[in-house]
């Protein structure tokens, strides 16, 4: 019989253990190990358990190694740092924990790393399982379609990977996220065996591509539809402009005879289409089906916040507050929204007053909610608490400026006449400015009948937008403003030779 031999401590004795009894203990000490670590929070708590595996004898353990590059990767610890070093310390690491690796590196946005490791992987002749090419994959994301097509190619010759759902799942994922959708669409057709997962992937990526009549003839082929697939079309009609198809497909899932249930996700989709359409009667209609579904918006906060965006953009900002006052539970998107709704509707003090209020509590604000409150403050021409906000905003809060924060500032400072402070702001700013940004100048220059600085915005503008008929408007009309009728004629002129037509009902000269 085979064993291993086992000092006794205390008779200075050496006793025999049957391997297969020995193996089984050192596999449910490793279970043990590995479900403590499931358990962790903090770094601080992985580290006491790595101490007990090196007292235990486990350090070189694929199994537990794995787990815990695992977890560290949950924690978003860097991988160069604490994961590497319990990796390149692991004796013959096993596929899953090469996979551990890779897959942590492409989650923190380290696509050329994860490539380098899985390289690393095929030298040592170590096969690749499906979830090592699904993080590969995932990595070609953020890097481009090129790896990917590699990647593909190291699919097949390999072999028995080609027809794996999984893998051809995150491949469709990756063509489709790198703008290829014909090669995604290629995988799709040559699947043998599809799940819902293929099907949503598919129309993901052509509602992304904004060809919906792709996505409504791949919907339509689909026998049995479930609630993720629906919810997906349903969101591919929102975001390409088209509420009517969206809430036509939102009535079907809602009849008597079909399988598809309601759930959060579809129902925010269909407050947005209500939403686009601008209408009180939709809006209280998709609300009455809130309420009856048991997404009510005093508890459900995502439901909740949607309403409150709903309401605003239909008009009523008064019931958009009541739905908000009556939440026991905001988020940022609902104080965003609230804000947001405010600003639209001239409430510049109301959006302000409930900026702070939000401060007050454990809701941070994002990038969105600054420029809610930033567009309120330039259209009220409340330039000292606009400053204050916007150096907060980075300073206090991490927000990184955008243009769009950028514009909010230089439209403000424009429209109350710093027009000077406001092209200074233009021409310092870390982010190219953008044709809104131009625009917000140009027009404040409109408002205050500032040629010098008018020229300057339109000559970027035109370099910009040289389609845009408008941009030359305003010009001619600031020109015209002033009677400088020469550089009207000059404008028109220009037009002409680009072949630009004004829109109709826009002047060339104001009254």
């Amino acid at each position: 019989m085979v064993g291993v031999r086992h000092f006794h401590s205390t008779g200075r004795k050496f006793c025999s253990v049957p391997f297969s009894q020995f193996f089984q203990q050192r596999r449910s000490l490793e279970s043990q190990i590995s479900t403590t670590l499931g358990n962790c929070n903090s770094i601080h708590e992985i580290k006491q358990v790595h101490a007990h595996l090196l007292r235990r004898g486990l350090e070189h353990s694929s199994l537990v190694i794995t787990k815990l590059i695992r977890m560290l990767t949950k924690l978003e610890i860097p991988m160069d740092s604490y994961p590497r070093l319990l990796f390149d310390q692991t004796q013959s690491p096993t596929s899953f924990t090469w996979t551990a690796l890779i897959r942590g590196y492409s989650l923190q946005g380290l696509a050329s790393e994860s490539f380098l490791m899985y390289k690393r992987m095929r030298r040592d002749g170590v096969r690749p399982t499906s979830f090592t090419f699904s993080a590969l994959f995932k990595a070609c994301d953020v890097v481009d379609a090129a790896f990917g097509r590699q990647l593909h190619a190291h699919v097949v010759c390999i072999g028995g990977f080609e027809s794996d759902l999984h893998v051809c799942n995150t491949l469709i994922d990756m063509y489709v996220n790198c703008g290829s959708i014909e090669c995604g669409r290629r995988v799709f057709d040559e699947m043998p065996v599809r799940d819902v997962i293929s099907w949503t992937s598919m129309i993901v990526g052509y509602a992304k591509n904004g060809d919906m009549e792709s996505a409504a003839g791949l919907f339509n082929g689909l026998r049995d539809k479930d609630t993720v697939v629906c919810t997906a079309m349903l969101t591919g009609y929102v975001q390409n402009g088209k509420p009517r198809e969206a809430l036509e497909l939102f009535e079907s899932m809602m009849m008597k005879d079909t399988v598809v249930k309601i759930d959060e996700v579809t129902l925010v989709g269909a407050i947005s289409a209500c939403a686009q359409l601008g209408g009180t009667d939709c809006a209280n209609w998709i609300r009455n089906i809130a309420d009856k579904e048991g997404f009510n918006s005093d508890k459900n906060v995502v439901v909740g916040s949607a309403l409150v965006d709903m309401y605003s953009k239909c008009g009523s900002v008064e019931e958009a507050y009541r739905i908000f006052q009556g939440m026991t539970e905001r988020n940022v998107f609902s104080y965003t929204a609230m804000i947001t709704g405010f600003a639209m509707h001239g409430r510049a003090e109301s959006a302000v007053e409930l900026f702070y209020d939000m401060l007050e509590t454990d809701v941070k604000p994002n990038e969105v909610t600054f420029i809610g409150v930033l567009s309120a403050c330039s259209h009220a021409g409340m330039v000292k608490v606009g400053k204050e906000i916007f150096e907060r905003m980075q300073k206090e809060f991490g927000v990184t400026p955008s243009a769009d924060h950028y514009t909010c500032i230089v439209d403000m400072l424009g429209r109350c006449g710093y027009l000077e402070e406001a092209l200074e702001l233009v021409q310092r700013m870390p982010v190219k400015p953008h044709g809104g940004i131009w625009g917000a100048l140009l027009g404040a220059c409109k408002i205050h009948k500032n040629v010098e600085i008018a020229e300057i915005a339109a000559g970027h503008l035109f370099e910009l937008e040289p389609d845009n008929v408008g941009n030359f408007v305003v010009l001619s009309n600031i020109y015209s403003s002033v009677g400088r009728l020469d550089d009207v004629l000059r404008i028109r002129n220009s037009m002409r030779r680009k072949q630009l037509t004004k829109n109709p009902g826009c002047s060339w000269l104001e009254t």
